[in-house]
Protein backbone atom coordinates (compact mmCIF):
# COMPACT_ATOMS: atom_id res chain seq x y z
CA UNK A 1 0.00 0.00 0.00
CA UNK A 2 1.68 3.43 -1.09
CA UNK A 3 0.33 6.53 -0.40
CA UNK A 4 0.78 9.89 -2.60
CA UNK A 5 1.20 13.49 -1.03
CA UNK A 6 -2.08 15.67 -0.26
CA UNK A 7 -4.81 14.76 2.46
CA UNK A 8 -7.12 13.31 0.51
CA UNK A 9 -4.41 10.12 0.44
CA UNK A 10 -4.05 10.71 3.44
CA UNK A 11 -7.99 9.90 4.64
CA UNK A 12 -8.34 7.49 1.61
CA UNK A 13 -5.86 5.41 3.70
CA UNK A 14 -7.50 5.95 6.70
CA UNK A 15 -10.97 4.80 4.99
CA UNK A 16 -8.98 1.86 3.56
CA UNK A 17 -7.61 1.04 6.59
CA UNK A 18 -10.87 0.51 8.06
CA UNK A 19 -10.76 -2.68 6.40
CA UNK A 20 -8.10 -4.42 7.18
CA UNK A 21 -8.01 -6.87 10.15
CA UNK A 22 -5.39 -8.99 11.97
CA UNK A 23 -4.09 -11.35 10.74
CA UNK A 24 -2.23 -9.01 8.36
CA UNK A 25 0.82 -7.15 7.33
CA UNK A 26 0.43 -3.18 5.22
CA UNK A 27 3.44 -1.75 4.17
CA UNK A 28 3.25 2.21 3.87
CA UNK A 29 5.84 4.44 1.85
CA UNK A 30 5.20 7.72 2.74
CA UNK A 31 6.85 11.19 2.01
CA UNK A 32 5.95 14.71 3.02
CA UNK A 33 3.88 13.32 5.95
CA UNK A 34 2.10 16.24 8.12
CA UNK A 35 0.17 16.04 11.37
CA UNK A 36 -2.96 17.88 9.63
CA UNK A 37 -3.60 20.49 12.00
CA UNK A 38 -3.02 21.52 15.76
CA UNK A 39 -3.76 18.98 18.90
CA UNK A 40 -6.59 19.00 19.77
CA UNK A 41 -8.07 19.37 16.25
CA UNK A 42 -10.39 16.32 14.79
CA UNK A 43 -7.72 15.49 12.03
CA UNK A 44 -5.20 16.03 14.49
CA UNK A 45 -2.19 12.90 13.70
CA UNK A 46 -5.50 10.91 12.21
CA UNK A 47 -3.53 8.52 10.43
CA UNK A 48 -0.88 7.61 12.97
CA UNK A 49 -3.64 6.74 15.66
CA UNK A 50 -5.67 4.37 13.04
CA UNK A 51 -2.15 2.71 12.56
CA UNK A 52 -1.15 2.73 16.25
CA UNK A 53 -5.17 1.49 16.82
CA UNK A 54 -4.63 -1.28 14.27
CA UNK A 55 -1.31 -2.61 15.27
CA UNK A 56 -3.06 -2.86 18.93
CA UNK A 57 -5.52 -5.31 17.13
CA UNK A 58 -2.12 -7.77 16.00
CA UNK A 59 -1.63 -6.10 12.42
CA UNK A 60 1.80 -5.74 11.67
CA UNK A 61 2.71 -2.38 10.01
CA UNK A 62 5.85 -1.48 8.43
CA UNK A 63 6.19 2.43 7.44
CA UNK A 64 9.21 3.35 5.30
CA UNK A 65 9.64 7.42 5.06
CA UNK A 66 12.02 10.31 4.69
CA UNK A 67 12.07 11.52 8.30
CA UNK A 68 13.32 14.93 6.33
CA UNK A 69 10.11 15.60 5.15
CA UNK A 70 7.66 14.37 7.81
CA UNK A 71 6.22 16.25 10.96
CA UNK A 72 8.37 15.68 14.49
CA UNK A 73 5.02 15.24 16.07
CA UNK A 74 4.06 12.23 13.50
CA UNK A 75 7.76 10.54 13.99
CA UNK A 76 6.99 10.89 18.10
CA UNK A 77 4.04 9.38 17.96
CA UNK A 78 4.73 6.03 16.01
CA UNK A 79 7.94 5.66 17.52
CA UNK A 80 8.62 2.32 19.41
CA UNK A 81 4.72 1.26 19.39
CA UNK A 82 4.17 -2.71 18.88
CA UNK A 83 4.00 -4.35 15.74
CA UNK A 84 5.13 -0.71 14.26
CA UNK A 85 8.50 -0.53 12.13
CA UNK A 86 9.80 2.46 11.03
CA UNK A 87 12.06 3.00 8.78
CA UNK A 88 14.21 5.82 7.34
CA UNK A 89 16.25 4.45 4.63
CA UNK A 90 20.08 6.18 4.36
CA UNK A 91 20.11 8.80 1.62
CA UNK A 92 21.69 6.93 -1.42
CA UNK A 93 25.49 7.61 -1.82
CA UNK A 94 26.62 10.25 -3.60
CA UNK A 95 28.14 9.47 -6.94
CA UNK A 96 31.77 11.54 -6.70
CA UNK A 97 32.34 12.96 -10.58
CA UNK A 98 35.86 11.55 -11.37
CA UNK A 99 38.79 13.98 -12.03
CA UNK A 100 39.22 14.67 -15.46
CA UNK A 101 42.96 13.62 -16.17
CA UNK A 102 44.38 14.89 -19.69
CA UNK A 103 47.22 12.54 -20.96
CA UNK A 104 50.56 14.27 -23.32
CA UNK A 105 52.08 12.09 -25.34
CA UNK A 106 55.27 13.34 -26.94
CA UNK A 107 55.60 12.40 -30.60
Amino acid sequence: MACGRGRSDTWSLTSLADNIKAPATISIAMFQWTSHGEPGDRNYLELPKKLVSLAQTGVKINILFTAGQVDASVQNYLEDRPNIDVHDPPAAPTRMAMPCTTRTTST
